[in-house]
């Protein structure tokens, strides 16, 4: 079985520990297989970007979020 990057990714990052709980309260949410496995993707892609960064979860907060998306803009 091939793990997608993004999975990787969210699995190796400090934001691993909230991974199942997110995908638990997508599933409880209502959100559809497909559009959960986008949400997800766009975390583990966030968590790629912050481990890079090498920012800790005392420094997650809007600053960095905004950074975030400001360079990756869709």
């Amino acid at each position: 079985m091939v793990t997608s990057p993004w999975r990787t990714w969210l699995s190796t990052s400090v934001l691993s520990p909230t991974a199942e709980a997110y995908q638990i309260v997508l599933q409880r949410g209502g959100y559809s297989a497909p559009h959960a496995s986008a949400y997800l993707h766009a975390v583990g892609h966030f968590a790629h970007w912050f481990t890079d960064e090498h920012l800790t979860l005392q420094e997650l907060n809007e600053a960095v979020v905004h950074r975030t998306t400001a360079r990756h803009r869709v």
